[in-house]
């Protein structure tokens, strides 16, 4: 009986010695959400000229310009629930990092333009992107401000901090949330294959697989401490205000 105790208390004491089993991993955030809020869905408007298509790289360079544009609203309209000054210090700092896309990304859409339009590539790019930052700002609008800059406060704040491999991704998914927005010219692969090649996958068709699971993109709902009244009617926003809008070179007309 005394052998049977010293056996129970020397296994007790080798189970109390034992190391506890490691704590589950945490969960995987994705670091892309958040960025494309369906709120603005129903607002995503391109002006681009009747019957025009794209190529990849026009695209590409749509989607650019369209997020420092976006980032450029959000620091003008969001200022108090951003942070005060520290939102547009935020935004310069943006477009100093990330200075060679927007540079292509400008030359690139003022060619694209040309080619349909004709006449000054720096004048027509000047033109476009003002229509697109008054766009955004009749979207505050028609959201209201305060829940405008809820619904933008995750992309502001992620795309400020972006590396180039962080913004190369997040064009890459910005292609499958808003690619079929773009008439891609004949000459260019499908979008399925300019996604796919960019390491980027097109969701599944929850039309034709009913157990497919609904889009369920986090949205960042949290109320900031200090929101733009909505009552407040936000006004165009003057793109010669912002600084390091690089406009391109200009070339000759006709192509």
């Amino acid at each position: 009986m005394r052998r049977l105790a010293g056996l129970f208390f020397t296994t007790v004491l080798v189970a109390s010695c034992a190391e506890p089993p490691p704590p589950p991993p945490p969960p995987r955030v994705d670091p892309l959400a958040g960025l494309f809020p369906p709120i603005f869905d129903d607002y995503f408007e391109l002006a681009h000229p009747p019957g025009a298509c794209v190529t990849q790289e026009e695209m590409e360079a749509d989607l650019m310009i369209r997020l420092r544009n976006e980032v450029m609203v959000s620091s003008l309209t969001c200022q108090s629930a951003y942070g005060g000054d520290q939102a547009f210090i935020d935004y310069v700092n943006f477009t100093t990092v990330h200075a060679p896309s927007i540079r292509n990304g400008q030359e690139t859409l003022g060619n694209f333009l040309g080619r349909y339009l004709g006449g000054s590539r720096a004048r027509l790019f000047d033109t476009y992107i003002t229509e697109m930052a008054n766009q955004e700002s009749q979207t505050v609008i028609n959201v209201s401000p305060g829940r405008y800059c809820a619904a933008r406060r995750t992309q502001f704040e992620t795309a400020t901090d972006f590396d180039q491999s962080e913004l190369d991704r997040y064009l890459t998914q910005a292609m499958v949330e808003y690619g079929e927005n773009y008439p891609l010219c004949d000459s260019e692969p499908p979008l399925e294959q300019i996604v796919a090649s960019r390491g980027g996958t097109m969701p599944v068709n929850a039309a034709s697989t009913p157990d497919a699971m609904p889009d369920a993109t986090p949205v960042n709902t949290a109320e900031p401490a200090a929101t733009p009244a909505d009552g407040d009617a936000a006004q165009p926003v003057d793109t010669a205000a912002a600084p390091n809008v690089i406009l391109p070179t200009r070339r000759p007309s006709g192509g």
